[in-house]
């Protein structure tokens, strides 16, 4: 039974946990954009950031370079915030990672520096 807001964000976490213990990456982002406007406040700012992370990381493994940096800068934004340097950290990584696959190794060194 679902009676708060909080209720519906870790129901959509623990649906989110099935999806991806089932490798069913389409459901996993379903609920990952549905998860976005709940966590959008204030108090679940990590989850947040780790929200963008993970949409960031479903469009870099199918080749959407272009929407994963969208995502992770989305991510960065919020982790420098919290002022979160391991964080920021394993965004700039992807970032950098997302950057040079998507062929711009100027802005992949700018971020991986």
């Amino acid at each position: 039974l679902i009676l708060s807001e909080d209720d519906q964000i870790r129901y959509q976490i623990a649906r989110h946990i099935h999806f991806s213990s089932l490798n069913n990456r389409d459901s996993m982002l379903h609920i990952e954009r549905d998860l976005l406007p709940l966590i959008d406040s204030e108090g679940y700012e990590v989850e947040l950031v780790k929200t963008f992370q993970r949409i960031g990381y479903f469009y870099e493994v199918t080749g959407l370079y272009d929407q994963a940096i969208k995502y992770f800068l989305d991510a960065l934004k919020v982790a420098e915030k919290l002022q979160d340097i391991g964080l920021e950290s394993e965004i700039f990584k992807s970032l950098s990672q997302n950057h040079r696959l998507f062929h711009d190794y100027a802005k992949a060194v700018e971020y991986g520096k």
